[in-house]
Formats: structure tokens, sequence, C-alpha cells
């Protein structure tokens, strides 16, 4: 699992912000058994595109569902709550060669690229193309991917961090008259965005943009690999030598990860796909229908299915392409259905994905483990269960999130107190060390806050770039809204009756009533100036 550590300032904890951008969405709908348990079409045998798929990204899970004719999409919290459905009409072409095994490699895994770093940027775009000699240059060899603080380097750039932000790499190929460009793609792992040239032409940026003569860069988490078509820009190659060049760029000087792990192939169960007639709808916390939309046009891309998994591209148009969609799994492959019959508390199919072989404690790229999965959910025997059965009651998943930590954002005090009567670590921290006062804050559970300052933890405990649980309570206050605002003064005038220590900074030297005069919440800051 990949992860981004925030910048050392509280202010910009910015993995969270996918969580919060979706949170009008949330429900207490939760998935059923048969929602994911359903098998493919009867009528899909051979083609591997139908059927119902799960991808996990930022802690929250999606479950796509392709049938003849039709594309479900529903968005679950990591909770398991129901947050928005979308539905819409899907027109497939297949190719005389959609397998996944029909695909060629051109640029494979861990191949060797010429690359230039160490906060070095060449002169113009010679270097994208195939006059240009590296060695002269001293540039240097190394093998994709090129990154650092992931554990899964092969080149790693251990200078990086605070010292630079971009890399360069290129690297010839050949094309010969067989090759079937019509189906040629870039199969790419980064983090957090690039730029791609072929013979020395730009092609398009991906989460970069050119901001009055400066580089604007967004935050992509590296969550695997992802596609992009090429095939519209065929006619910059040749058949022969070729050329691609990629510029790879990190958000922030201080950002805790890079990644750019390329490669370049052609075909791999590639399926175009025609998009139309999508409807939206959000879901607000008591689960009723808030917001139904319609949106028009048509969307163009397709599916790549490659060694079982399946990711969304789309045709880049006008140079600049958003993300594309994560890696989606089958639903019905074994490990993902116990964690889908955890979050439904499906004891009797536990017990029978347990006896088949299992883990227990089976996670996948951005999810949490069944235990903790069954106690945010409330399910007491289920959990009860897989701890039987030796589930690791303190095992670390997602963001390094404990079942407790997990706990921590709901309501459910019951599975709290089960956990911790069976061993759970109460001073357990996430990756960012935010302990479980930080994550009730965060979510928004008064109630979870004053029970775990009764079991003992300190308010003034901090996370690694100093903030305290004062310090998250503004954070994540919007002061357009009145409803966050109350919100915000309940778990503070909490925080402050626990004897919590108003003059703590951050380490950018902010106290929390810095951040709330910041934010312009005079009177919050009124309320907790030390």
């Amino acid at each position: 699992m990949i992860k981004k550590r925030p910048p050392q300032s509280f202010s910009l904890i910015v993995p969270f912000i996918a969580i919060l951008c979706i949170a009008s969405l949330s429900s207490c709908k939760t998935v059923t058994q048969e929602q994911v348990e359903t098998k493919a079409d009867s009528n899909s045998k051979g083609n591997e595109l139908l059927g119902e798929w799960i991808q996990y990204r930022n802690g929250q899970f999606q479950i796509k569902t392709i049938s003849a004719g039709k594309e479900v999409n529903e968005f679950y919290s990591e909770f398991g709550d129901l947050r928005g459905r979308r539905t819409m009409d899907i027109a497939i072409e297949s190719s005389k060669d959609t397998g996944s095994d029909n695909k060629r490699v051109l640029i494979g895994p861990k191949a060797s690229w010429d690359y230039l770093a160490g906060g070095k940027k060449p002169e113009g775009l010679k270097w994208t193309s195939l006059s240009f000699d590296p060695k002269k240059n001293n540039w240097k060899t190394g093998k994709a991917g090129f990154g650092y603080a992931d554990d899964d380097d092969e080149t790693v750039l251990d200078d990086m961090i605070n010292k630079y932000t971009s890399v360069y790499i290129r690297k010839e190929f050949e094309i010969t008259k067989s090759t079937d460009l019509s189906r040629l793609a870039l199969a790419i792992n980064y983090d957090d965005g690039f730029v791609l040239y072929l013979n020395g032409r730009y092609v398009f940026s991906i989460n970069v943009a050119n901001e009055e003569g400066k580089l604007a860069v967004g935050n992509h988490e590296a969550n695997g690999i992802e596609y992009f078509i090429l095939a519209p820009f065929a006619d910059a190659l040749i058949e022969g030598t070729n050329v691609i060049a990629i510029e790879g760029h990190n958000a922030k000087l201080d950002s805790s990860d890079f990644t750019l792990d390329p490669q370049l192939i052609v075909g791999g169960g590639y399926t175009n796909f025609v998009k139309s007639n999508i409807n939206t709808k959000n879901y607000d916390l008591a689960g009723n229908l808030t917001e139904e939309n319609k949106i028009d046009g048509k969307q163009e891309g397709g599916y790549m299915i490659t060694d079982g998994i399946l990711r969304q591209s789309q045709a880049p148009k006008d140079g600049t392409v958003s993300a594309p969609s994560g890696a989606f799994h089958k639903a019905d492959e074994p490990g993902q259905q116990l964690l889908i019959a955890a979050r439904n508390g499906n004891t009797s199919k536990i017990t029978s994905l347990l006896k088949s072989g299992v883990s227990v404690d089976f996670t996948t790229p951005g999810s949490y483990t069944a235990l903790a999965y069954a106690a945010a959910r409330g399910h007491l025997k289920a959990a009860s269960l897989l701890l039987k059965n030796g589930a690791d009651i303190n095992k670390q998943a997602r963001w390094d999130k404990s079942p407790l930590l997990l706990v921590a954002g709901t309501k459910n005090l019951k599975s709290a107190q089960f956990l911790l009567d069976k061993g759970a670590d109460l001073n357990a921290v996430q990756f960012w060390k935010a302990t479980c006062l930080h994550e009730a804050v965060f979510w928004n559970q008064p109630e979870t806050l004053k029970y775990f300052i009764s079991k003992g933890l300190s308010p003034n405990t901090v996370a690694d770039n100093g903030s305290s649980p004062l310090h998250w309570a503004i954070w994540r206050t919007n002061k357009e809204k009145e409803e966050s605002i109350k919100q915000a003064t309940v778990l503070i005038n909490i925080l402050l009756k626990s004897g919590v220590d108003k003059s703590l900074k951050t380490k950018d030297g902010k106290t929390a009533a810095d951040l709330a005069k910041d934010k312009g919440l005079e009177k919050i800051a009124t309320l907790i100036k030390p």
C-alpha cells in the first residue's frame, strides 16, 4: 500500500480532503450481501468485463456493476455507508483480442531508463527527441520506478524530499510494421503528476497545469497502475526507433513520497465504451435522497483488463486528462467477499470463507481488515468470530489505522469497548501519528470523543505535525456553514473541559486560535485564545 504523508503544516493535511469533499453523500444505507455476491450475467461467459467489481480508494470503496447495456456505480464511505449512486447506459465496442492475455509489452516493468534528477532541469525540449544524447549530457541510468519512501522503488531518489520536485526520464523503444498502434496505451503508477512526450511532441499532462509560466501540480496518490490511451497520438510515432519522455512532478517539496513508474503496452484486454444517460443520486446522513441529477452528453473511453484487474481510461481530447479510476478487483474474489461479509455482519459467510482458507487478516490496497469493518459497523458477533479465528486486533491497514482507530470515527461505543476489552491498544496512532481523539474530532463524534477521554487518552497528544485534537476541530470547520460551526463548538467545549492546552502549536508555529483567525472564525478564536 502506498501512502502519502501530509506536509508539516496542519493547514495542509490534504489526504483527508478527498474524504470530506463527498461527505454530503454520506448515508446510513449499507451494501447488502446480495448486491455483491451476484454472479456475472449468465450470457457473459467469456466476456471479462461484465460482472461486479470493487475498488478501494482513500479509505472509501466503490462497487461497479457492468451488464449488457448498463453500468451502475455505488459509492460507500469507509464505514460502509452508501454515499451516492450513478447509473448510465453503456455501449461497448470490443476489439478482436479483448482477452487480457493478448498484450504486447514495448517497455516493461523495471526497464532501464535515462533520467535527470537532483534538482537539475534540461534546457528546452530537445531532451524529449531522438536527437538528444543522454550520455553526453551526463544523465544517469536507472530502472523504473523512480521515487522514494514507498518501499517499492527500483531507483530510489532519497535526496528528493525538501530539495526538488521534478524528475525527467526518457527511453527509446522500437515500433515494428505489425504493431497495432490503435491499441497503444501508457500504463503508469504515479504520484503526483506527469507530462508525456513522444518523439519530441507534447502529448498530454496529468495533474499538471502551466499557470502563468509556473507549474501547478495537484495531489494524486499512487494507487497502482493506471492506463492512458495513446492511439490518438499514433501519428507521432514511426516504424523503427522512437523515444518516450516523461516529466514527473511532486506536488510539494516536503511531500512524503514520490512515484514515477511507466510501462508502454499494446493490447491487454482494452475495450472501448461510450457512456450516456448518466444519472446521479446523493444521500444525506439520514439516508434520504437529497439530490438527483442527469449529466448531459456522452463519455468516451475504455476499460483495460490486465491480470484480472479492471481499470478505466479516457481518451485525451484537449491535452489535459483527469486522472482515471483506480484498480477494480472482481467482487467475488474470496478475500473481497470476506471484507464484504464482515461489513454486513454475515457470520455464516465469514465462517465459510475462513474454512476455505481465506486469511482472517486479508486486506487489499485501500481497505481495512475484516475485523475493523465488522467493529465499525457494530457487528460484534462477526467481530468476535473473526477474533476467535485469529484476527489481529491491532493490525494496521489503510492509513495505518487499527480497528480501534477506525471505530473512533463512528458512534459505536460498544464496539470501542469490545475492542478494548479484547486487548486493543488504546494509544494506537495512525500514519500521521494521530490518536483516537483526533479521529473522533475529524469525524464529528462528540460522544466518542468523550468516551476516549474518559478512558485516559490525553487531549494534548499531538500528531506528527504538532496538531492537537483542538487544531483538528478548527481545521474541519466551515465558516460558511452554521451547522459546521455548531458542531465544532461542541467538540471544542468537550476538549476545553478535558484540559486541552490551548497554547499548543503546530510545527509551523500555529495555535488552534491562530488557525481559527486564519479561517475567519473570530468567535471561536476568542473562545480558545491561550
